[in-house]
């Protein structure tokens, strides 16, 4: 058994991409997470699929157990018709 503990992670999709969640554990904290987009980080969702992100995003964070504040830049300005 090693220190360190295995990343928790959490996939889902929105429309034509894939979102997957990464929480690296840090000395017994939580510290930051990332989410990588397949197949490239959109830059032109629907706003359902902005809102099927955020619900993932906000189910993937309570089924780790996890409390977690999201800071998002722009969110507007992927979302087509905005």
């Amino acid at each position: 058994m090693t220190a360190f503990a295995a990343a928790l992670t959490r996939t889902w999709k929105i429309g034509r991409y894939t979102a997957t969640l990464t929480v690296p554990p840090l000395d017994g904290c939580i510290v930051h997470a990332v989410i990588e987009w397949e197949p490239h980080v959109p830059n032109d969702l629907t706003a359902d699929e902005l809102q099927s992100y955020r619900a993932g995003c906000n189910a993937a964070f309570a089924e780790l157990g996890l409390l977690s504040a999201i800071v998002e830049t722009n969110a507007q300005s992927g979302v087509k018709g905005k």
